[in-house]
């Protein structure tokens, strides 16, 4: 356990330098649930096989034993669960979601804070190939 623990450690730390550039930090369980928080003014302490995260004035208690990874992100988790392709945090893909990331690969628009959520392909990029993907999901394609 004390391996796992410095193990964990080590690899926060490592992931705290990159924070400065990323919005949110995930952790996932082993059942997939994510709780999400900011990066602003985070702190991590441990105690009692849990991490203790404060961030905005709001603390979370996380177990370790119920961790199962854990990555920083820019992109917004919207009630609680990760929906592909859905650009506006509604929960759902529509057409609205279409036109956003159309919008930005036109650069008419600014990515939000949805953007992972465009990437369908994960290419690192948003195009044409994940609009086409964004309409297979919602034609149920896929």
């Amino acid at each position: 356990m004390k391996k796992y623990i410095l193990l964990l450690v080590m690899a926060l730390a490592v992931l705290c330098v990159q924070a400065q550039s990323y919005k949110y930090l995930n952790f996932t369980d082993t059942v997939g649930d994510i709780q999400q928080v900011s990066t602003t003014d985070l702190k991590i302490t441990f105690a009692d096989g849990n991490a203790l995260v404060s961030t905005n004035g709001e603390q979370k208690t996380i177990s370790l034993s119920a961790l199962d990874y854990l990555e920083f992100t820019n992109t917004k988790v919207y009630a609680g669960e990760y929906v592909r392709g859905d650009m506006d945090g509604n929960g759902i893909v529509d057409v609205s979601d279409v036109n956003a990331v159309i919008n930005i690969i036109l650069k008419l628009n600014e990515p939000s804070d949805y953007l992972g959520n465009g990437d369908l392909d994960e290419s690192g990029i948003i195009d044409v190939s994940d609009v086409n993907i964004m309409i297979n999901i919602i034609l149920k394609l896929i």
